[in-house]
């Protein structure tokens, strides 16, 4: 038991507090679930399910905490910057939740973007221009983030059941750059392909990026995931598709192709830039042809040879 005014062995008094600090001692009751501490980031997922929790349209302040190390690396599920994501809105992108930062400049984009967030009942929400910062890895956001939804990817079965014209699907082997995969899928877009099919590991997904890129296309062209590339090339050749792989070694040129190829079951597959198709799924397909071009150029990026491949393809198809 300690007395008031005691003395420490060095001969020095101590003073009590006199029970002035009786109530720090109080228990303060048992820790709430991490989904109602506004602190942990299950609460921003437990705001951003529940609509009631914001008012649409009208910015609602969200609370100041501090991002994990998670959510800096999930900047790639965003669309950054106010002509992007004036532009997804407006091609009807699956979003989750539309973020602005605190005391931004408003001009005729962002009343845009509010007016179509009020539209589409969609989530808005005022954040520190700071916390915006780190949510987004400190990438040009212009005060404006759309939280793009999880892609859900259709299985290639179903895509190919409900296909009416001749398949023609593009596979993309070890591309990595979302950009990339975007950009594929504006150009399969605009040459009559059913869908685009990526491996589930190692290869881009679709994410913000890949929406931006896009440009909307992925409204009209699907993207599937598949367990295995050439595992699924030589199921669907079993259905009657023939695969052709760009390769910068193949047999022959695209120009040398027979054009009636293009009007059966037709899968394209594109390497990534710089290697290329890998050696089994090239030994896979049932044709491996090259696009020609000058020697100055070492490859074309997966995006342009999907491109004018397609168009030589298009030209030798029978649309309706």
């Amino acid at each position: 038991m300690a007395f008031k005014n005691a003395r420490k062995p060095g001969g020095k008094k101590t003073v009590g507090s006199g029970g002035k600090n009786r109530k720090a001692l109080k228990g303060k009751g048992p820790t709430p679930k991490a989904k109602d501490r506004p602190a942990h980031v299950k609460y921003r997922d437990k705001k951003e399910r529940n609509p009631k929790n914001t008012r649409t349209a009208q910015f609602t302040k969200e609370p100041r905490r501090s991002f994990s190390n998670n959510e800096k690396r999930s900047a790639s599920d965003f669309i950054l910057g106010r002509n992007p994501v004036l532009e997804a809105l407006k091609e009807n992108v699956d979003a989750a939740v539309l973020r602005i930062a605190n005391g931004v400049d408003v001009d005729d984009r962002l009343r845009q973007i509010l007016t179509l967030a009020s539209d589409k009942n969609l989530p808005v929400m005022e954040v520190e221009r700071r916390e915006l910062d780190r949510l987004t890895n400190n990438t040009n956001h212009q005060g404006v983030a759309l939280a793009v939804s999880p892609y859900k990817y259709p299985d290639l079965k179903e895509v190919l059941a409900h296909t009416k014209t001749t398949p023609l699907l593009v596979i993309l082997d070890g591309v990595t750059d979302p950009r990339n995969l975007g950009a594929v899928i504006r150009s399969a877009a605009g040459f009559y392909a059913n869908a685009v099919v990526v491996a589930e590991r190692r290869s881009a997904g679709v994410t913000g990026a890949v929406w931006k890129t896009a440009a909307g296309a992925l409204s009209h062209v699907p993207v599937c995931q598949v367990v295995n590339i050439t595992r699924t090339i030589t199921e669907l050749q079993e259905k009657g598709f023939f695969a052709v792989a760009l390769d910068g070694d193949g047999d022959m040129n695209l120009d040398q192709v027979d054009p009636d190829l293009a009007n059966r079951p037709l899968i394209l597959v594109i390497g990534a830039e710089g290697r290329g198709v890998s050696r089994l799924v090239a030994q896979t397909c049932d044709l491996r042809v090259q696009i020609p071009m000058s020697k100055k150029i070492e490859s074309l990026n997966a995006a342009v040879a999907t491109g004018v491949a397609l168009y030589s393809i298009t030209r030798s198809r029978k649309l309706d």
